[in-house]
């Protein structure tokens, strides 16, 4: 596996191997298709990775609920029953949230409390597919043993690439089994979106650049974010100084980029969490704002269900702008969730499980439903289709020495530096992680820089395709390359092994190890070739139902600005009680890691729905304390956004992280 790290947003390679869609172990090798894995309980697929950094998608379930009955539902036309739903006595609920991740946990906070404060007779239920967060480990640098343990076996499948590939990936931002999703087990790396970036937002969404930031420091306010290697590492700190001196980056404040996207800059990046030291942190997670152990924090109106499946959402039948209620499986057994009279949905079990939920549900494109069984319930071509951050990685040999003697640690999490670097003739910036590789991640310890492609063609990206109406069966990707992602790969390539040439005159690296030395770097059709065999996805699953107002959003959009699912692809009309949020609805990728971003769309969506659920009940919704902290915030800071450090987030949440990891330390 010499040289084949495949990063995603940070590079740490591992491989794993999964049993059916299960049983996780370390591994070393590769594998073709995902038929022969799920013909015997006994074969092992294998599955090469590199650790994505966010994850844009979730893998959890939210829901609402109120009512006291306890009856069967009619399920299908077969006439099957199933029995409802009940959480802590209720069998109705008033606000459902399908998806606990990134998204789902801040969703199902902030509505919830926005309830109790203006003391709505309303709930919100919050369902998970998988155990609670006590079974996530908030130690920073578990994050790889995390990754695998709650992933799901798909199949990727590609084409325009000159290779026809399937593999099978694990794609645990989409299926992270535990309350909290991706954002219980993943690095926390965190940017903002570019100011560009940010303009282009509210511009899809009809907002001022205000109302934007309004959204965005709420969701910064709840994150505290900390310096990657808060004292700084040695031989970091030499790579930040020759790569400023040799390549003409910008060397910023603290050498740290305070969530910012920085054209043609290097520094450390920071992380949502708090620091024990200078190689050791606690991970911030939303699910700390959700989870039972500390009910001061978790809102009294939120209700958790973990263990359970999302099979499909049903429509009122004869009227599909209305939704009636959930089907799911709860610990196996199928049930089915009930709304409350006015009750409302959030979908947001990230870009894959959002996609595959409204297929199994007859939204989709008619052809293909057709295809696996599902009549069509809403014409919907574009679900599905989104963009991911794919990556390479360029490794060099480690230096003769380390500087202070000692390989450095990488920080709290093992990846120290981000590089942001503009690619000559492209109207886009170059992302990297920069950082050691090594074992378990590797055969042998590296110097490992990913360029990663930033702006992937909307138009081709890949699709999200079910293979039955199963929940049981994964997914189908199938991508589709074009001439501007070979572009980006070998500038991006180039750009990043010229930095390295420079570290190596400066005695920081020894010779490169990726690509291979026999490969020469002025051959496009050589380098491609090396390229298309060793790229890997960033785990950044993107845009599989754009939001935004119509004609704004590129190529279609299948949520409105107010994030309520449109009854077709760029149709007016949309189902009155059915919201989307998680990566799924980015109208297109930010430059960076998206975590940050996704949780400010978040804040938005769940302002929409309360601003809903108030409307329906005829209440005056009033704009919460959370807003309106954020608004004086910004108007202190004179409209600039703000980071937040570790006892400046609200809710302080730092006493229970730290009781989360004395226990899993315990263990």
């Amino acid at each position: 596996m010499r040289g084949r790290v495949f990063a995603a947003g940070r590079s740490l390679l591992w491989s794993l191997s999964f049993e059916k869609q299960r049983d996780v172990v370390l591994s070393r090798c590769t594998f073709s298709s995902y038929t022969s894995a799920s013909s015997s309980t006994s074969e092992k697929k294998w599955a090469s990775w590199s650790l994505g950094a966010l994850c844009a998608g979730l893998g959890t379930f939210v829901w609402g609920a109120s009512g006291k009955s306890e009856c069967a539902i009619p399920i299908g036309e077969n006439g099957a029953t199933a029995p409802a739903v009940q959480v802590d006595g209720c069998d109705t609920f008033d606000h459902v949230i399908l998806g606990g991740g990134t998204a789902g946990c801040v969703i199902a906070y902030l509505l919830a409390k926005w309830v109790d404060d203006q003391k709505i007779n309303a709930n919100v239920l919050l369902v998970d597919g998988g155990p609670g967060f006590e079974k996530a480990n908030p130690d920073l640098l578990a994050w790889y043993d995390m990754w695998g343990e709650f992933g799901k076996v798909h199949e990727s499948q590609y084409a325009g690439d000159g290779t026809n590939r399937t593999s099978v990936y694990p794609i645990t931002p989409s299926d992270h089994r535990g309350l909290g999703g991706c954002g219980a087990h993943d690095t926390r790396i965190y940017y903002l979106p570019s100011e560009k970036e940010q303009h282009e937002y509210a511009k899809t969404f009809g907002w001022s650049l205000g109302e934007l930031r309004e959204y965005m420091q709420t969701a910064m306010n709840l994150e505290p974010a900390i310096k990657a290697c808060p004292h700084g590492e040695d031989f970091f700190d030499l790579v930040i100084k020759e790569l400023s001196e040799r390549s003409g980056l910008k060397r910023l404040p603290d050498d740290r980029f305070y969530g910012n996207v920085v054209a043609d800059s290097v520094a450390y990046f920071d992380v949502g969490g708090y620091a024990l030291s200078n190689t050791r942190g606690i991970r911030w997670s939303p699910a700390m704002l959700v989870n039972s152990a500390d009910d001061s924090i978790r809102p009294k109106s939120l209700k958790v269900l973990t263990g359970a499946e999302i099979e499909a959402i049903d429509f009122r039948k004869g009227d599909p702008t209305v939704v009636e209620g959930v089907r799911t499986k709860v610990d196996g057994e199928p049930k089915h969730i009930r709304l409350a009279d006015k009750g409302s949905v959030t979908l947001c079990a990230g870009s894959i499980g959002n996609s595959a939920i409204l297929q199994r549900s007859g939204v989709g494109d008619p052809q293909t439903l057709r295809q696996v069984g599902i009549e069509p319930v809403l014409p919907h071509p574009e679900v599905g289709h989104g963009v991911d951050h794919e990556e390479i990685a360029v490794q060099y040999a480690p230096p003769a020495k380390w500087p202070g003697g000692t390989m450095p640690a990488g920080g709290v999490m093992g990846w120290a530096l981000g590089i942001f670097k503009s690619l000559p003739g492209l109207e886009q910036i170059m992302q990297a992680h920069f950082s050691i590789a090594g074992p378990p991640y590797d055969d042998e310890v590296t110097v490992v820089g990913t360029p990663n492609n930033t702006k992937p063609d909307q138009h081709k990206g890949y699709r999200v395709q079910i293979q039955s109406p199963s929940s049981d069966e994964a997914a189908v990707l199938k991508y589709e390359y074009s001439s501007h992602e070979r572009e980006v790969f070998l500038k991006g390539l180039r750009e990043m092994v010229g930095m390295f040439e420079k570290l190596k005159e400066a005695g920081l690296v020894g010779e490169r190890v990726a690509p291979p030395r026999d490969i020469d770097l002025d051959d496009d059709n050589a380098l491609w070739s090396w390229i298309h065999d060793n790229k890997h996805t960033a785990y950044h699953w993107l845009g599989t139902c754009k939001a935004g107002l119509r004609g704004k959003v590129t190529p279609g959009s299948v949520v409105d600005e107010t994030f309520r699912l449109r009854t077709g692809t760029d149709q007016e009309k949309v189902v009155d009680n059915l919201f989307l949020s998680s990566a799924a609805v980015l109208p297109f990728p930010p430059t960076a890691n998206p975590h940050v971003t996704i949780q400010s769309f978040a804040v938005a969506e769940a302002w929409q729905a309360f601003q809903h659920m108030a409307k329906i009940r005829g209440i005056h919704a009033q704009l919460p304390q959370e807003l309106q902290t954020a608004r004086s915030q910004l108007k202190s800071d004179k409209g600039q956004l703000r980071v937040r450090g570790p006892g400046e987030e609200k809710p302080n949440i730092g006493q229970v992280a730290k009781r989360y990891f004395d226990m899993h330390q315990q263990q």
